[in-house]
């Protein structure tokens, strides 16, 4: 949940703002597979898996904002 609400708005203010490319499309793309790697990985219960693939939903949130600043 901590990642879900940034993202949600950096999403729609680059749809908003016209900054949507194949960028924050890829960075979406990563943080949903982030996402569903790590519910599947909490449910196994695979501590340090876990964590990095929380990192890389986090990750691809800063690629989107980095994506808004850039543009």
């Amino acid at each position: 949940m901590e990642t879900i609400a940034p993202f949600a708005v950096l999403v729609i203010v680059a749809h908003v703002a016209g900054a949507s490319n194949e960028m924050t499309a890829f960075w979406a793309m990563v943080f949903f597979l982030a996402r569903v790697a790590h519910a599947v990985v909490y449910w196994m219960a695979i501590p340090y898996v876990r964590t990095l693939v929380f990192a890389a939903g986090l990750v691809a949130t800063l690629g989107i904002f980095w994506e808004l600043v850039t543009a």
